[in-house]
């Protein structure tokens, strides 16, 4: 060890060197800065003015206007073999398309002199997936004429909403024009989407014969209706404005709808079109209209129970006396 205090040994100068944090190199790369996230609420607002704009770049094509129409095709659908006697028909519409239909006939008394319930049938599947809510009618003095809309089982043509109109008078003025019909008992019956169409069509002025309509499990507007699936906000009202579009709203239809009885009936249990449009639907069309509540009923169900049946066949025993 040196006795000079100022001098530095040959080991404590490798330890000092060993111990000494390695200086980084002056051309070393920088680091790029880390980049600052937009606050949340920017983000969000970003996301809804785009949402809209596409909303907007869609509007004239009404794109959601066919999430109301999911039909089933078959070319080889056949009338029921069993159950009432059941014959196929078919009519022509203004536009060319091809109508399919059956007739079940009364199995009490004479089909010519019996009324003809007309079924509009729901949005889903085609007239063989709804013919057991009504076929039971037969059983009790009707007759029951279904059909089928354009682009639904082996109707031609495609679903829009001016189409389904088209349709409904189609049918309506072809029963008419039958012999083994009575051409002034007929009443009609719409289910769900089948509801809107039948308060359409005889919201023109084809309703010469038809005794009453009746209602089940439908809606009075194609926006509204929307706007409660997609939420019912002051975010979701404006896109369903832009992506359904309007025209041949039921509701546009109520003041053609007081001159003959109508029967609402709607399922308390319904998970599709929701409860509250019953009662609203019967208190815009007027004093013509009765609402019957169906307890625990889900989605045009209520024809398919014992209350809803016997619901529907009081107001029809009234109606055709």
């Amino acid at each position: 060890m040196s006795e000079n205090p100022n001098e530095t040994t040959q080991d404590e100068a490798s330890s000092t060197a060993e111990n000494a944090e390695p200086k980084p190199a002056t051309n070393a790369p920088e680091k790029p800065a880390k980049r600052k996230r937009k606050p949340i609420w920017f983000r969000v607002l970003r996301g809804v003015a785009l949402f809209y704009l596409i909303a907007l770049v869609l509007k004239p094509f009404h794109p959601a206007d066919l999430l109301f129409f999911f039909p089933e095709r078959d070319t080889e659908l056949s009338a029921p073999a069993s159950g009432p006697k059941a014959t196929e028909f078919w009519a022509t519409t203004p536009d060319g398309e091809k109508l399919n239909m059956w007739f079940l006939e009364t199995i009490e008394g004479e089909s010519r002199t019996a009324p003809t319930v007309v079924h509009f049938h729901g949005n889903a599947y085609n007239m063989s997936r709804h013919v057991d809510l009504v076929d039971w009618l037969c059983f009790h003095g009707y007759n029951v004429l279904l059909f089928d809309y354009r682009g639904y089982g082996k109707s031609s043509g495609s679903p829009t909403r001016a189409g389904l109109q088209t349709d409904g008078l189609t049918v309506l003025d072809w029963a008419r024009s039958q012999d083994f019909i009575a051409s002034d008992k007929l009443i009609v019956l719409g289910q769900s989407l089948g509801g809107a169409i039948s308060m359409d069509t005889l919201g023109t002025d084809s309703q010469e014969g038809v005794l009453g309509l009746a209602l089940d499990a439908t809606f009075d507007d194609y926006r509204y209706l929307g706007n409660l699936k997609c939420g019912g906000t002051f975010i979701s009202e404006p896109v369903t404005w832009a992506l359904i579009s309007k025209g041949h709203d039921p509701r546009d239809s109520f003041p053609k709808l007081r001159s003959f009885p109508v029967l609402v009936i709607h399922g308390d249990a319904d998970q599709l079109v929701p409860y509250e449009l019953g009662p609203k639907i019967a208190a815009g069309i007027g004093e013509n209209a009765r609402f019957v509540s169906i307890s625990g009923a889900d989605h045009v169900m209520a024809l398919a129970r014992s209350d809803g049946r016997q619901a529907l066949l009081e107001w029809l025993d009234e109606v055709k006396s």
